[in-house]
């Protein structure tokens, strides 16, 4: 399991549960963004992997969770082994769209009528995307795409 990804469940579990003690659930408006990061979260990891980072978030104390937060985002002593391995980042379904196209090298005008979006829109995406995956230019982000499993290859 790739311990960001692992991680990351916990913490959505965590919140999940403080959420719940104090009675206070996820604003519908924020409904549909985490639901989409738990869908891609499910899919990177296998289901019983997912499930039992879940539980563990589920169970953990808040000091507890708070102190993993806080060590994920300050990063491990040795900074240079965790920047050498690749973890994805997180696409919506519209960018993971928007990538396949890109990646079949259509243009933005293309991409924008095969999505029924304005081109300027596909162009945001694209730069979205860009700067998601570090990438430069979009024949870098298909290829950074396809080498984190992001795309198939075809």
């Amino acid at each position: 399991m790739d311990v960001d990804l692992g991680r990351a469940v916990e913490v959505l579990a965590a919140a999940e549960a403080i959420r719940e003690r104090l009675g206070t659930p996820i604003p519908p408006v924020e409904a549909g963004d985490r639901d989409l990061v738990v869908d891609q979260l499910v899919r990177r990891l296998n289901v019983s992997t997912f499930a039992a980072a879940w539980s563990d978030g589920r169970s953990r104390e808040i000091d507890a969770t708070i102190d993993m937060v806080v060590e994920a985002i300050e990063g491990p002593e040795d900074v240079g082994a965790s920047r050498s391995r690749l973890v994805a980042p997180i696409l919506t379904p519209r960018e993971l769209a928007v990538l396949e196209l890109l990646a079949e090298g259509h243009t933005n005008r293309e991409i924008a009528a095969a999505l029924y979006i304005s081109a300027s829109t596909a162009g945001v995406h694209v730069s979205n995307i860009l700067r998601k995956l570090g990438a430069k230019r979009r024949v870098d982000a298909a290829g950074i795409a396809h080498k984190m499993g992001l795309i198939p290859v075809r």
